[in-house]
């Protein structure tokens, strides 16, 4: 089975603008730290 990027980044963002963090957090490692500008950290999808 091939997987394909493109599609994956394309579910996710699509679930994440519904939003939808149930369905994010599906496509995210259990320790996952996501870094914004300014150096804001969010531990969760749903922050």
């Amino acid at each position: 089975m091939r997987i394909d990027p493109r599609a994956i980044v394309a579910d996710f963002s699509g679930i994440v603008m519904i939003p939808d963090p149930e369905g994010a957090r599906a496509f995210m490692a259990p320790d996952v730290q996501i870094r914004f500008t300014g150096g804001r950290v969010m531990n969760d999808v749903a922050e």
